[in-house]
């Protein structure tokens, strides 16, 4: 079984406990974020993939974003690990 390590960029902006912005593999393809949440450390977002939902389930600690994504696709569920740091 094939296993990817592919590229998370996101662009998350947060005002009170809501987090807008967008989610993709890189700067060309974003996909905006339709709705996301923060409680306390525990951050929920969804977003479409060219009509495909993908959630995200993210923890942030020691200023990263770790968890888990899932996306639906053709009766599918594809799920990946996520752990992403801010740009510097």
């Amino acid at each position: 079984m094939p296993v990817q390590s592919p590229s998370t960029l996101m662009v998350l902006k947060q005002s009170g406990t809501d987090i807008t912005g967008t989610v993709g593999p890189n700067e060309e393809q974003q996909f905006p974020i339709q709705t996301g949440k923060i409680d306390g450390d525990k951050i929920t977002l969804e977003a479409d993939h060219d009509g495909h939902p993908m959630k995200f389930n993210l923890v942030l600690a020691a200023g990263r974003l770790t968890g888990e994504a899932q996306m639906s696709r053709d009766g599918q569920t594809m799920k990946a690990k996520i752990d992403v740091g801010r740009v510097k």
